[in-house]
């Protein structure tokens, strides 16, 4: 694969990263991002990083195979930048409009998996009004899925199909270990329901994701409940006799036993 031209071998990388971060800020910012400053550093796990607290850039040089590929983090990078004046949170419709706004202006950048974030299905990723990006994503998506469909064909594997209510379960079964913000990024990722802040990619998924939020209520109350049972279980009861009881009419006394509401003094334990 032809990734563009080796990177130049150059004595200070830093002040060249500087030098680039300079020109496209003006190429393409007007100058907005004129506070940031881009220092090489090791990282691990990526190529670049975006710190907006001290308006700095982190690019790992040797880790980038071409030169093409290096401008092309430093622009993401400096995409993130510019979305977090918006409020961004990651990779999301903040970050996706600095992207398109690139690809219209034919800048060096490319969309590949990095553009993607935490997400690992990349279908509908993108908004729609962000045509370009879309387009490039879907793209990519579509070699992910084919590559999945050749596996399968060559190691003659068995496919299980998951469907609404399987992931539904999913977030019941998870309640009581995830929040359900934890919950909506988790499982939203891993079934390609939402991007990595949890925003829903489609309407469907919208809707199936208020559903998962009930769920995922009632298998926090269970577990919950499970666990008042066995720190205290007296007390336990007493709060779910009063749940019980309470949406009959029925109140409890003082000696701990139930009547009536407007009734007299006879009742039950």
């Amino acid at each position: 694969m032809n990734c563009g031209s080796r990177i130049p071998h150059v004595r200070s990388p830093g002040a060249r990263l500087q030098r680039l971060i300079d020109r496209y800020n003006r190429l393409y910012w007007s100058g907005k991002l004129s506070g940031y400053r881009a220092v090489p550093a090791g990282l691990e796990g990526c190529l670049g990083q975006h710190e907006k607290r001290t308006q700095t850039i982190r690019i790992d040089v040797p880790k980038h195979r071409s030169d093409r590929e290096l401008r092309s983090t430093l622009l993401h990078e400096m995409c993130h930048a510019a979305a977090a004046r918006h409020r961004s949170r990651g990779h999301d419709e903040k970050f996706f409009a600095q992207l398109e706004r690139l690809l219209r202006v034919r800048a060096p950048i490319t969309v590949a998996n990095p553009e993607a974030g935490g997400a690992h299905i990349l279908k509908d990723l993108v908004p729609t009004s962000f045509p370009l990006a879309r387009s490039k994503m879907e793209r990519i998506e579509a070699r992910r899925a084919n590559a999945i469909e050749q596996h399968i064909k060559a190691t003659n594997r068995e496919v299980r199909v998951i469907g609404d209510d399987d992931i539904i379960q999913e977030f019941e079964d998870h309640a009581w270990e995830l929040s359900w913000k934890e919950a909506l990024i988790t499982i939203g990722l891993e079934n390609g329901l939402t991007d990595e802040t949890g925003r829903p990619l489609n309407a469907r998924f919208r809707r199936l994701l208020v559903r998962a939020r009930r769920a995922h209520t009632r298998g926090r109350r269970l577990y919950l409940d499970e666990q008042r049972r066995k720190s205290d279980p007296e007390k336990f009861l007493r709060e779910w006799a009063d749940r019980l009881f309470g949406k009959d009419g029925w109140v409890r006394t003082e000696n701990g036993k139930y009547r009536k509401k407007n009734s007299g003094t006879g009742g039950f334990k």
